[in-house]
C-alpha cells in the first residue's frame, strides 16, 4: 500500500484535485465573509453565521467530482500503461493490489472533504466579524451539524469505493467518468422509486433522499439518530456491493 500511496502522491491528478478542494474551502469562507460584512455594514445586524455553519456548506457534490476524476485517471493509468502486469509479475497478489487501490481511493475522497471543510472553517474563524466556533442552535443544532459531517465523510468513503469499482470494471478513463457520473446523477431518481416501493408495500415513509444528500444540511430530520443509522446502512451498501462485484471481476479477468 505504501508504494501505491507514493505513486498517487506523485500523480498530477492528486495535486489538481487537492488544490481544487482547497480552493473550494477558501472561496466558500471568503464569500460568506463578504455576505456577513455586507449585512452588518448596511443593516447593523448580526447574521449569526458561525465558522461551523460556513464549513458545513463545504460538504457538497463538487468534492465528489474532483475525487472521481482523480481516482479514475490514476486507477485506469495502471491498466493502460501495463504497470499492473509488472506489479503482479513480481509476486504481488491480486487481492493485495485490489485492496490497496480501493483503500487509497476511498480515503482520498475523505481527504478532499476534510481539506475543504477545515479550510473553510479556519478562514471563517479569521474573517467573520463575530465568529462563533459552534453554530447558533437557532439556525442549526450541533447534533445535526456533526451528524451531517460524519455521514458526509462516510458517504465519501463509499463513493470512493464505487468510483474505484467502476474504474476496475471499465478500465477506460472516459467510460469510467461517464458511468460514475451517471450513477451519481441517477441516485435521486432511484431514491424516489425506492421511496414509492417502501411506502406502498411496507408503509415506511422514511425519505431515502435524505440519506443520499448528506451534504445538504436542510435535509437532516429532527430524529438525528434515525438518520445516522439509515445513513450508515446505505453507505455500507454502496461501499460493499460495488467492491465485491469489482473484486470478483478482477480475480477472474485477464490483465
Amino acid at each position: 500500500m505504501g508504494a501505491d500511496f507514493f505513486s498517487f502522491w506523485h500523480h498530477k491528478s492528486f495535486w489538481v484535485a487537492s488544490s481544487l478542494a482547497l480552493f473550494s474551502g477558501l472561496t466558500l469562507a471568503f464569500v460568506s465573509y463578504l455576505a456577513a460584512d455586507f449585512v452588518t455594514s448596511n443593516f447593523g445586524a448580526d447574521t449569526g453565521i458561525s465558522a461551523s455553519l460556513v464549513a458545513s456548506h463545504s460538504l457538497n457534490s463538487a468534492i465528489v467530482i474532483y475525487g472521481l476524476i482523480a481516482v479514475s485517471i490514476w486507477l485506469v493509468s495502471d491498466f493502460q500503461h501495463r504497470r499492473i502486469q509488472n506489479t503482479l509479475c513480481i509476486g504481488y497478489s491480486r487481492s493485495k493490489y485490489f485492496i490497496s487501490k480501493f483503500t487509497i481511493s476511498s480515503l482520498f475522497l475523505v481527504f478532499l472533504q476534510v481539506i475543504s471543510f477545515c479550510t473553510a472553517y479556519a478562514l471563517a474563524l479569521i474573517l467573520l466579524p463575530t465568529p462563533k466556533i459552534l453554530p447558533d442552535t437557532n439556525i442549526i443544532s450541533n447534533a445535526t451539524l456533526f451528524a451531517s459531517l460524519a455521514l458526509s465523510l462516510w458517504e465519501q468513503l463509499a463513493l470512493g469505493a464505487l468510483f474505484a469499482a467502476v474504474a476496475f470494471l471499465t478500465r477506460n478513463v472516459a467510460i469510467s467518468l461517464i458511468s460514475s457520473i451517471c450513477v451519481v446523477t441517477l441516485l435521486p431518481l432511484m431514491a424516489k422509486v425506492f421511496n414509492f416501493v417502501m411506502s406502498s408495500v411496507y408503509e415506511i415513509t422514511f425519505n431515502f433522499n435524505q440519506v443520499l444528500a448528506t451534504h445538504y444540511i436542510a435535509t437532516v430530520p429532527a430524529d438525528v439518530e434515525h438518520y445516522v443509522l439509515y445513513g450508515l446502512g446505505v453507505g455500507a451498501a454502496f461501499l460493499l456491493i460495488p467492491t465485491l462485484i469489482a473484486f470478483w471481476h478482477f480475480k477472474l479477468s485477464d490483465v
